[in-house]
Formats: C-alpha cells, sequence, structure tokens
C-alpha cells in the first residue's frame, strides 16, 4: 500500500465515517442483509472492512457471538473499542485472510472491494474463498458504476479505485472461483411515510431508467440503485 493510502486510512474516520450510525441503523442492516445470515447462531462470521463496528453490533445483537471483524484504519478500529463493539481486529484484510484458510462459515463485505484496484479486489476475492469452509458463501456490497450517482459516490472518497455493475461483480466472483452468484438492487427501505415516498419515486425512476437503457440498447436489464448487493457461493 502506497504511502498516500496508508496516510489516508490512519485518519479515516475523522474524515469520512463522520457519524456513528447506532442502533436505529440497525432496522436497515436487517432489510438489506437479513437474508443472509445463516441458521446457525454458532456460525464463524467476518466482516471485511468493517469500520467501526457497528454491522458486527447488530450482528452480536441477533445472537451471532462468533462473529468478528478487520480492518486497516486504526481510528474505526478505536471508534469501534470505545463503543464497546467486540471481536475487532487491527490488520490489512490480505495478510488477515491468508492466515485463517477453510474457516468463515460467511464473509461480509460491506463498501468494501470499490477500495482496491482490480487486480487487489480480484487477490482478495480468491483469498476470501481460500478462507471460507464448504458450503460458505461471500456477500457484498459495493458501489454500482451504472447508477446515475456513480460518480458522486466514487469521486466522494479518495480510496476508492473501481467501480462495478452487476456484471463485472459476477465476472470477478466467477474468476476468483466462486459458484452460484447472484446481484440485487439495494433499493430505499420501507420505515414511513417519507420512505414510503422515496420508495415510490425511486420505481418511477427505475422504470423511466429502463425504457432508456431499451431504447438504447435493445435489453433492459440492469441494476441502477446506488449500490449493488450480491451474494457468492464456494
Amino acid at each position: 500500500m502506497s504511502f498516500s493510502r496508508d496516510k489516508l486510512y490512519e485518519r479515516y474516520a475523522t474524515t469520512q465515517a463522520l457519524e456513528d450510525p447506532g442502533r436505529e441503523e440497525f432496522s436497515t442492516l436487517r432489510a438489506y442483509f437479513g437474508k443472509f445470515l445463516p441458521r446457525e447462531k454458532e456460525a464463524e462470521i467476518l466482516e471485511l472492512g468493517c469500520g467501526n463496528g457497528n454491522f458486527l453490533a447488530w450482528l452480536h445483537s441477533l445472537g451471532y457471538e462468533n462473529s468478528s471483524g478487520v480492518d486497516i484504519s486504526t481510528e474505526q478500529i478505536e471508534r469501534g473499542n470505545t463503543l464497546g463493539v467486540k471481536n475487532l481486529i487491527l490488520q490489512d484484510a490480505h495478510e488477515f485472510l491468508r492466515e485463517h484458510k477453510n474457516r468463515f462459515d460467511v464473509i461480509f463485505a460491506r463498501d468494501f472491494l470499490e477500495h482496491f484496484k482490480k487486480e487487489e479486489a480480484l487477490e482478495i476475492m480468491a483469498l476470501a474463498k481460500e478462507s471460507l469452509r464448504e458450503g460458505g458463501y461471500f456477500v457484498g456490497q459495493t458501489l454500482n458504476g451504472e447508477s446515475l450517482l456513480a460518480g458522486r459516490l466514487f469521486y466522494g472518497d479518495l480510496t476508492h479505485e473501481t467501480a462495478f455493475t452487476w456484471r463485472s461483480i459476477r465476472q470477478i466472483c466467477l474468476v476468483a472461483g466462486f459458484t452460484g452468484v447472484e446481484t440485487y438492487p439495494q433499493k430505499p427501505v420501507l420505515k414511513g411515510v417519507k420512505s414510503f415516498i422515496r420508495y415510490c419515486l425511486w420505481l418511477m425512476i427505475e422504470r423511466a431508467l429502463r425504457m432508456y437503457l431499451l431504447a438504447a440498447t435493445g435489453d433492459a436489464k440492469g441494476i441502477f440503485t446506488q449500490d449493488i448487493l450480491f451474494r457468492a457461493e464456494k
């Protein structure tokens, strides 16, 4: 990792992760990731790029005590420790995965892959596959290069290196040796009147985008939300 990226991650909590989402965001996590949780509460779960550990706190609150997270930002890990989040590990994800083969049942990576160059992202996906047990799976969330907001999100963080679409996510997973790759849009979560209005507006915008894509290419298939969710099996 270059000196400039080291400096960016040294102060990542104070320059990018400006807020501690807290428990009020657990309902959003449940809406997006609840369907990906294993049935067994004893499952070994890892989060790559865990930040301050809010996702881990959510997992622990559900009884997944064997959940841990790794992050390279000292500030983020320290913030998580201050918040009382357990099982936070300060280490480079590549190194950590190399040291833990066939260890985990599920690996989550939220807003993570976009921080690596293409060859680095491919390497980390291959390492993640080796760190999963047989029958394990990888769940990711990453910025969507097909979204109208792709530029806003990509250039809003100096540590971003790569953007993906549902096609390139499928490609990188398959090249890394995963199977059964599925991709999903990350639509607004319904919480009340305001979110219902947002959701309805989004459906209208999505329909318009599909019509545009159909007119331009003859194929309306695409994912247009700001982020993409995906699941890949070992």
